[in-house]
């Protein structure tokens, strides 16, 4: 039990450590470590993955929040179009076989790895100069805060929409989705584009895991250990993320991932097609 423990936290801190460093990265580990070290399956270990990668990211926003880099506006209205949608996603997933949602899993992890690895051989200029072309949802000069349209709300919603139903169906927080669409959609500083995914991650994975624990329960056992892991690595990791160049965070997260995957789809792919 001490071993099992011990193998908990220590895959939770690597979760946590990723989340913080990317912003995106920690939830859509989170279940793989948990699958790889544990005998539950998919729909077991979702809810528990969400819980640990929601505390996590709420800690680590609180220090956005403090820091005014939070569009708080914004991540509400993510959080609420998610948790509209978070209960199809949580129904779907109890009644899916749990290698076929593996899979899926992989292949989204797969994906996220390439648009990680591709994103990281940008030239950094592109993150200064990707509002010029003109974008959805951009900040007034004056106030620093987000102009508000039907497009961006659109945008904005949307966003949200992904986020919950995959946050439902897969046990991810959703930040590989929110990330890449607020670098895409908007002229937001990177900071603030993670301070502002860190909030969703949090408020959309805790509505997702309260359907998951009323309707079907969580094993404490195994969510105390995993959670104490990913808060630790949230208070601990903070004051290192200046000193790691980004490039090197996001093609060590995209090789995790591709690892990950492949593990995932050699374990299940044979129960797949039987």
């Amino acid at each position: 039990m001490l071993h099992m423990t011990v193998w908990l936290v220590a895959i939770g801190f690597l979760t946590g450590t990723t989340l913080v460093l990317t912003g995106a990265g920690g939830g859509i580990l989170a279940l793989p470590l948990l699958l790889f070290v544990t005998d539950m399956d998919v729909q077991a270990a979702a809810p528990i993955a969400l819980m640990a990668v929601a505390m996590s990211a709420g800690v680590a926003s609180l220090s956005g929040l403090w820091a005014g880099v939070v569009r708080y506006r914004a991540a509400a209205l993510m959080a609420v179009s998610g948790w509209l949608i978070s209960p199809l996603g949580v129904w779907l997933a109890h009644r899916v076989s749990s290698a076929l949602l593996a899979c899926a899993f992989a292949l989204l992890m797969l994906r996220n790895a390439w648009a990680v690895w591709t994103r990281s051989q940008r030239d950094a200029k592109w993150l200064e100069t990707r509002g010029e072309k003109g974008c959805a949802c951009q900040l007034s000069p004056s106030t620093g805060r987000l102009i508000w349209s039907s497009t961006c709300a659109r945008v904005l919603a949307f966003t949200g929409v992904m986020t919950g139903f995959l946050s439902g169906l897969l046990g991810v927080g959703g930040g590989f989705i929110v990330v890449p669409r607020l670098l895409k959609h908007s002229d937001l500083p990177m900071q603030s584009v993670v301070a502002t995914s860190l909030m969703v991650i949090c408020l959309v994975s805790l509505f997702a895991v309260g359907n998951s624990a009323l309707a079907h329960g969580i094993e404490w056992h195994i969510a105390m250990p995993f959670m104490s892991g990913t808060i630790a690595a949230s208070l601990l990791m903070r004051a290192f993320i200046s000193r790691i160049p980004a490039q090197w965070v996001s093609r060590a997260f995209a090789c995790m991932c591709v690892v990950a995957a492949a593990m995932l789809l050699s374990r299940n792919a044979g129960a797949l097609l039987n």
